[in-house]
């Protein structure tokens, strides 16, 4: 089974930030499940994207923007994947602990 995700996350503010730090945890890892084909995030601003792994291995971008004048009132972070994932009928089955 093929699998499509958009997500966008918009950030508005009352009035036009001098600067914006933000951490995005979006970014898909490969499991026994799930194979990524493709993925990437774009921004509504001109903004350079930095890519970090943290402890438990998971990858996480982050991005601070800091303009002369002010960006306009919204942000908008858009994340796209393209992705290929194990049918069910071949997930192995789900088992309980018993005490």
């Amino acid at each position: 089974m093929r699998i499509r995700i958009s997500h966008a996350t918009t950030y508005a503010y009352d009035q036009p930030p001098k600067g914006v730090t933000q951490v995005l945890r979006l970014s898909p890892r490969d499991h026994d499940g799930q194979h990524v084909i493709t993925w990437r995030i774009e921004l509504s601003e001109d903004c350079l994207l930095h890519q970090h792994e943290d402890a438990f291995g998971n990858i996480i971008h982050s991005f601070t923007h800091q303009s002369q004048p002010p960006f306009r009132s919204n942000l908008v972070a858009t994340f796209r994947q393209r992705s290929k994932s194990a049918s069910v009928s071949s997930l192995p089955e789900e088992r309980s602990c018993s005490q």
